[in-house]
């Protein structure tokens, strides 16, 4: 989990703790981090090492959302919209 962390000294991160989320992807406990940018932009994220790949159950930020709908066999994505290169503020 938290594979990609913010590496950058100016990322402030805070700690949230343990949060148990339902998401369409099934019941997950997840570890849930507020952190602000060096411009101050706001993002959230709830990750789980249940979670294949990543670990990120749900992202939430100032450009866009993320929630995790499925995984393993038989999951398909539902991005809307062109895809956009993958950004996380703070790196």
């Amino acid at each position: 989990v938290d594979r990609y962390i913010r590496r950058k000294p100016s990322a402030r991160i805070q700690d949230k703790g343990t949060v148990e989320l339902t998401t369409a992807a099934g019941r997950f406990s997840t570890r849930h981090i507020v952190w602000f940018d060096g411009q101050g932009n706001r993002a959230e994220e709830w990750t789980s090492k249940a979670a294949r790949l990543w670990g990120l159950v749900r992202y939430r930020g100032k450009r866009f959302e993320m929630e995790l709908i499925g995984q393993g066999k038989g999951a398909r994505s539902r991005i809307r919209g062109v895809p956009a290169k993958w950004h996380i503020p703070g790196l």
